[in-house]
């Protein structure tokens, strides 16, 4: 694979912003929409003055300067162009211009301007030149957060600084303050149990008990329904009502109170702590019953129980054939957590924090004579994967890796995985109005 070829490139390919600047209406329109349909964000502005300010303010990557006849002979794109290159380096600007006037291309490239195309618009160039543009303002992003890297920010064994990431962290803080139930989402490897320790530890260190006992996990995958009985109650059946907060609902909860209170001793919590049902989505139908009803039981009647429920899965409950009564205790209060081609900003630093727990020592004890480090290549494919198994996926292959690598650098060959096949870049179908065929084929429906 050519990694210096532009490919798909997830999240990091959807935050190319483009600036398009101009005082026809029509034109901005036009060019607006054939932004949004190859996926750039637009950030259409009418005022030359105005585009300066929201270009620093968006930081967007690409500009578009639209002349009209009437801004051209003034020069009016041209000096905004002129002061961009000048006040924010590194952004780069396409003037579409007059037809048959070469003394203004040659005026726009001494401005600064990447290229100078002219009305009406050649719709393959511009595609052309996004996609190099676009590919250019990516590597640069790349480069950036592998640089930047050393402003790591870990919160209670988690480690991201992404905006998703400081979302969670805050919740986890609010979240401490209280012992309502607590429900996690997120996908396979993301790092479900992880959040659920740092919300424990959060708790105890807020002095909400003095006195808490070490996290116990349940793995609700091999909860039958003889053990739910033996653990919440045989007669955890409060039907629909289960959850509720209607009196009738608390009287049936009273009045099985004896029998569904068996979890605390026989999960053996003699202090207070967490209880943390592992992908509850797991449970049968009438396991999840029977736990709606202790919750709600405790809830009502023992107000005073030591135990913290704290529950994660890998799915949307709401979607499925999930317990309603449950899924409404559990979900007043939920963090989800994204999967990681949602955060890549991240990646940088989890590696980082992967391999200096390998030259620590890690799991196994063995400890590394250095941190490796990363070839070019090898770190746009670590940005580029899809990640389908989240950080978990990404702790394995930066061990593995980090064994078969070879004079202390990591490269691509190390890694063994691949990024995702490039798309086309140019699409000569377009219009202005729609896509036509592109090589015989049809484009999606939903491109038009």
């Amino acid at each position: 694979m050519n990694v210096e070829e532009p490919i798909h490139l997830g999240s990091l390919k959807a935050g190319v912003k483009v600036l398009v600047c101009g005082v026809s209406a029509d034109r901005m329109e036009e060019i607006t929409r054939f932004l949004s349909a190859f996926e750039y964000e637009p950030i259409p502005v009418r005022s030359p003055g105005r585009a300066l300010e929201a270009a620093a303010a968006s930081q967007a990557q690409i500009v578009i300067w639209l002349e009209t006849d009437a801004t051209a002979r003034r020069g009016v794109m041209l000096d905004a162009a002129r002061m961009l290159s000048t006040l924010i380096p590194g952004t780069e600007s396409i003037l579409v211009g007059p037809a048959d006037e070469p003394e203004y291309a040659a005026a726009a490239f001494r401005a600064g301007a990447y290229n100078c195309l002219s009305w009406p618009l050649d719709y393959a160039n511009l595609a052309r030149d996004l996609a190099l543009l676009g590919f250019r303002a990516t590597r640069r992003r790349e480069q950036s957060l592998w640089t930047s890297r050393g402003n790591a920010v870990t919160f209670e064994g988690m480690v991201g600084s992404s905006l998703r990431m400081a979302v969670i962290y805050e919740q986890l803080q609010r979240l401490a303050l209280t012992a309502d139930p607590v429900l996690i989402t997120g996908p396979v490897g993301a790092g479900k149990e992880l959040v659920a320790s740092a919300l424990h530890s959060l708790a105890e260190k807020a002095g909400i008990n003095k006195n808490y006992q070490p996290m116990m996990v349940y793995r609700c995958c091999g909860l039958t329904e003889d053990r739910a009985a033996e653990l919440f109650g045989e007669q955890g059946v409060l039907g629909p009502i289960a959850g509720d907060a209607r009196p009738e609902g608390e009287a049936k909860a009273e009045a099985v109170a004896t029998e569904g209170i068996n979890a605390v001793e026989l999960l053996g919590f003699t202090r207070p702590g967490v209880l943390l049902l592992d992908e509850i989505s797991d449970l049968p139908r009438r396991a999840q019953q029977k736990l709606a009803s202790w919750i709600l039981v405790r809830k009502a009647v023992r107000k005073d129980s030591p135990v913290r429920i704290v529950a994660t899965s890998r799915f949307e409950l709401g979607q499925g054939e999930f317990h309603p009564g449950l899924l409404r205790l559990l979900a007043k209060e939920t963090i989800q957590i994204p999967a990681l081609r949602d955060r890549v900003e991240d990646i940088p630093l989890l590696v980082q924090h992967f391999l200096s727990r390998r030259m620590q020592g890690g799991a196994s004890g063995e400890v590394a004579a250095s941190i490796p480090e990363i070839s070019p290549e090898a770190q746009q494919v670590l940005l580029r994967h899809n990640w389908p198994g989240n950080v978990r996926e990404l702790e394995n292959v930066i061990f593995r890796a980090a064994m078969l690598a070879k004079l202390g650098r990591i490269e691509l060959q190390d890694l063994n995985i691949s990024a995702p096949p490039k798309p086309p870049l140019v699409y000569s179908g377009w219009t202005g109005s729609g896509y036509t065929e592109v090589d015989g084929a049809g484009r999606p429906a939903w491109l038009n």
